[in-house]
Parts: C-alpha cells; sequence; structure tokens
C-alpha cells in the first residue's frame, strides 16, 4: 500500500513510517521543511514538503494514497477535518493518533482512585481535553457518515528508543533529565499518580495489525486512569 504518513520525522510517525516500510509498504511523509524532506527521503520516505495548516496539500497527498496515518497533533482539529473531507466515500483507512488523556483525571499526584473502568462506563472528560474527545468521537463517525474506514489509536505514555528521526518520546526524557539535574527522582504532588505506558514497538504492531483488519469505528486505547490496570482496549 502507498501510506501518506503526518509527523514521519517524529517520534510516533516516524517509528510507525519504518515498520511500514519493513512491512513492504510505500510511505509517504509530510515534513515541514525542505532539510527534513531530504532526511525522510535518505530514510526511504518520499517527502511531502508542507504543514498540518496547507489543506490543499494534505488534500492531495491523502487522494493520492491508499492510506492515511495522522501522527503529527493529536489536537490539530482543521487536519484532522481536511483529511477526513478528502477521504470522503473512498472506503480508504484512515488513522487517527490521539492520546489517553481523554480519560485522565486532574489527580496532580495527590490521589489515585481504585475502581478501573470499562468500555462501557460514563467517564466525563477534564475540561482541557474535550475538544479532543469531540475530535475522536468526529473520526469515528466518518466511518458511519463519510464512508472513510477511520480508526483511533489512543496510546498512553510510549517509551523505547524510536525507530525515525526523532528517538526520544516527549514525556519521560525530561522527568528522567530533570531527575538527573536535581540529583533525585521527580515525581508530582505525593507521586500517587498511575500512568499507563506502551513500548513503542509494540505501538507499531498494533498500527500494522489494524491496517490489515481493523474495522471503521474501532478505538483502541492502552490505558490507566490513576490506576494500575494495563489492557489494550477496543
Amino acid at each position: 500500500m502507498r501510506i501518506f504518513v503526518t509527523g514521519a520525522a517524529g517520534y510516533i510517525g516516524g517509528s510507525v513510517s519504518e515498520g511500514l516500510i519493513a512491512s513492504g509498504h510505500e510511505v509517504v511523509g509530510l515534513a515541514r521543511t525542505e532539510n527534513d524532506g531530504e532526511l525522510l527521503r535518505s530514510r526511504g520516505i518520499e517527502p511531502v514538503v508542507g504543514t498540518l495548516d496547507d489543506a490543499d496539500i494534505l488534500t492531495g497527498a491523502a487522494r493520492s494514497a491508499d492510506a492515511v496515518i495522522h501522527a503529527a497533533n493529536a489536537d490539530h482539529a482543521g487536519s484532522v477535518v481536511t483529511l477526513v473531507t478528502a477521504l470522503e466515500h473512498s472506503g480508504k483507512l484512515f488513522i487517527h493518533t490521539t492520546g489517553s488523556s481523554v480519560v485522565a483525571d486532574d489527580a496532580s499526584g495527590e490521589f489515585a482512585l481504585g475502581t478501573p473502568y470499562s468500555e462501557d462506563d460514563y467517564f466525563v472528560p477534564v475540561p482541557y481535553r474535550r475538544a479532543r474527545v469531540d475530535m475522536n468521537r468526529y473520526v469515528r463517525q466518518a466511518a458511519i457518515e463519510k464512508g472513510v474506514r477511520a480508526v483511533c489509536i489512543c496510546p498512553g505514555m510510549i517509551y523505547g528508543t524510536g525507530r525515525g528521526l526523532k528517538e526520544d518520546s516527549d514525556q519521560l526524557p525530561k522527568l528522567i533529565g530533570l531527575s538527573k539535574q536535581l540529583n533525585a527522582g521527580v515525581y508530582f504532588g505525593k507521586g500517587l499518580n498511575r500512568y499507563s505506558n506502551i513500548y513503542v514497538d509494540d505501538l507499531v504492531d498494533l498500527y500494522m495489525l489494524v491496517i490489515k483488519s481493523a474495522p471503521g469505528g474501532s478505538f483502541f486505547l492502552r490505558r490507566t486512569v490513576t490506576r494500575p490496570s494495563l489492557k489494550l482496549r477496543k
């Protein structure tokens, strides 16, 4: 398949792109600059230079691909609408990468809840994540209303060495760096909060499985909400 990947120079998108190439797929990657584009080309990725705000570029790249993986910015609503619109009535696969903070609380390290949520439990998102929840819902509805095989992948905190141009995740290196600076382990508040975690190579494997067999409207969530239960949820 010819697959268009946003964030192909980043931690998630770069790792997924390398996995796609290893599986025999042709990858087209969005690059912010010509320099980034050349770096992608050196890794076997066909670059398309542009940003998430360049609707015409995104539309053209999406329509010329067999599938689209959006891994650049979980909160950029405009690019999601552009990509879904470009794929309307095509039946093509669109994978939107979101984040597990859609089911986070505002513990700030001060407490940890003891009862895990299931897929059927009602949960009110924290205010600053309502927009992301609405975006996830929009993507999944595209499978019903717009003729797109739209799927959401919602990883927790990702760790491990990335396969792309960016080898480090965002959160963990910052916490490790601060701990080294202070010569002590750091944590928030009382340190009672819990995080869900996923190894980057396992996440890449999930993308491969989704490409192969996930039906439109699926939502894959790897999470805990200030509690230790870690499971893949569909």
